[in-house]
């Protein structure tokens, strides 16, 4: 397997409905992570980007969130319509030459 140059973590930490807020558990955080790696396959930004799931990447009242590293740009709040804009972002960062 090539090691990628980016990944795009997306929080899927889960907690159990009678706690407090969480990416999973709140905004169905695992759907758009398989959202968000379909839409950067389809772009052909593989091996370059990889698209995984984390743990928790920050304050769950305002997600999910998302971040890409190296470039630590982070996404919040966003939903399924999101997606494509966010990929939008991640190829300018990460392949400014190529047409969005």
């Amino acid at each position: 397997m090539t090691k990628p140059n980016n990944i795009l973590f997306v929080c899927a930490n889960a907690r159990g409905a009678d706690k407090r807020e969480s990416c999973e558990t709140s905004h169905g955080s695992s759907e758009l992570c398989k959202l968000l790696r379909d839409a950067a396959k389809a772009r052909g930004l593989k091996p370059e980007l990889r698209v995984a799931s984390s743990s928790c990447l920050g304050p769950c009242h305002q997600g999910p969130h998302a971040v890409l590293m190296p470039a630590d740009k982070w996404f919040s709040g966003f939903d399924a319509t999101d997606c494509e804009t966010i990929i939008d972002t991640v190829q300018q960062i990460i392949a400014p030459n190529t047409n969005v």
